[in-house]
């Protein structure tokens, strides 16, 4: 396997290094920003994925929603009173985000597409030495999971852009927990020869069709309430089969087989 050249650290150390740009980055840059006054260069975000807004960027899977009341999905400093229902969608919730983290001047420090590799503290410098890869455009988007298998298929030079190690005074991680997908386990006898499509709703296939098709979905999780429904009467599925290994809980994780 091709390896990239990482860059030294030559640099002034960063003042403030958030990783991720979720609900929680976005919250901690514009507080930054507002409450210690700290200018856009002081600040420096990094986002894996392509675009800001976390789970709620990444999660696509048709009826995303909010599943519980809207007005938890607005800061205590930016309170939304635009919202267009209880539970408004994925979309909706996306743009609200971006909205807040214009208005305080901090989509200004996001820099997209970028995978924090690895932290280590410098006792002597007092500084952190972050190791960064800069992906190629939207590679960032695919689990890490399926980044690595892509690498191993056609090389890391096509997956990942550059490396960059950089310091940072203070490293902030704002990492969610819902952005990435387990995936289907690789000991699962007979994967292998499926002929159908499998993907996970957190990385849902609009390429795929369903229409006419065995649709299967592993879990009963809030993604399945939402985007099962939908299968049959607007995808045009001809049967859909739930399988549940526990009761339904929010946090469960999704696959889909679709059986042709």
């Amino acid at each position: 396997m091709a390896s990239i050249k990482a860059s030294a650290p030559d640099s002034q150390p960063i003042p403030v290094l958030i990783i991720g740009a979720g609900i929680a980055g976005i919250a901690l840059a514009s507080q930054l920003r507002s409450k210690l006054n700290l200018s856009a260069s002081d600040i420096c975000i990094y986002e894996r994925q392509s675009g800001i807004g976390g789970t709620w960027h990444i999660n696509r899977y048709p009826g995303v929603a909010c599943d519980i009341p809207a007005i938890f999905y607005s800061y205590s400093f930016a309170p939304n009173p635009k919202w267009t229902s209880l539970h408004p969608s994925g979309r909706e919730i996306v743009t609200y985000l971006r909205e807040v983290a214009g208005r305080y001047g901090v989509t200004e420090s996001v820099s997209c597409d970028v995978d924090v590799a690895g932290c280590v503290w410098d006792e002597q410098e007092q500084v952190w030495i972050v190791k960064l890869r800069h992906l190629k455009a939207g590679m960032g988007d695919l689990s890490r999971k399926d980044r690595e298998k892509l690498i191993e298929k056609i090389g890391v030079e096509d997956v990942v852009d550059r490396e960059e190690t950089v310091k940072a005074r203070l490293v902030c991680s704002c990492v969610g927990g819902l952005v990435e997908p387990k995936g289907w386990p690789d000991d699962v006898k007979g994967i292998d020869k499926f002929e159908g499509s499998t993907f996970h709703s957190a990385r849902w296939d609009y390429n795929a069709d369903l229409k006419e098709k065995d649709v299967v979905v592993l879990g009963t999780g809030c993604s399945a309430a939402q985007f099962v429904p939908k299968l049959t009467k607007e995808y045009g599925a001809k049967n859909v089969t739930q399988v549940m290994r526990s009761p339904p809980c929010r946090y469960q994780r999704l696959l889909i087989l679709l059986i042709y």
